[in-house]
């Protein structure tokens, strides 16, 4: 049986977009897991549009893979599209997958550009049990 253990990070928005940014994952090994997804919700929460996300570095011992999905935004309390959690948005996900039978740190680098087109980089630390 394996463990997940997920430490986020405090999320930060950018141009209206609540990314998640999680700053330390542990996931299986041999199993592809999703480290992150973007999203923007217009006003009425319909989706903004689709986030752009570009691997800037790949990770060494795995494979980084985009995504495109509906899924239910996370934004906080204070921000003003948190009704929109309740509506399933337009999301670009992230997902990596380990390389078989790899134990070990692996890291990986995105650019993520929103609708708003604000390009920002985040970094997936991860650590593959």
């Amino acid at each position: 049986m394996w463990k997940f253990v997920i430490a986020v990070g405090v999320a930060t928005t950018v141009g209206g977009c609540q990314p998640k940014g999680p700053v330390a994952l542990a996931v299986p090994s041999n199993t592809p897991q999703r480290l992150d997804f973007f999203y923007s919700a217009n006003d009425d929460c319909s989706s903004a549009g689709q986030t752009v996300v570009q691997v800037t570095t790949l990770p060494a011992n795995g494979k980084a893979e985009i995504k495109f999905a509906k899924d239910y935004p996370a934004y906080p309390d204070t921000n003003p599209h948190k009704s929109c959690n309740k509506t399933a948005l337009d999301t670009t996900q992230i997902w990596y997958t380990p390389n078989p039978g790899f134990i070990g740190t692996d890291s990986l680098k995105v650019t993520a550009t929103f609708p708003a087109g604000a390009p920002t980089d985040f970094t997936y630390p991860i650590v593959v049990k």
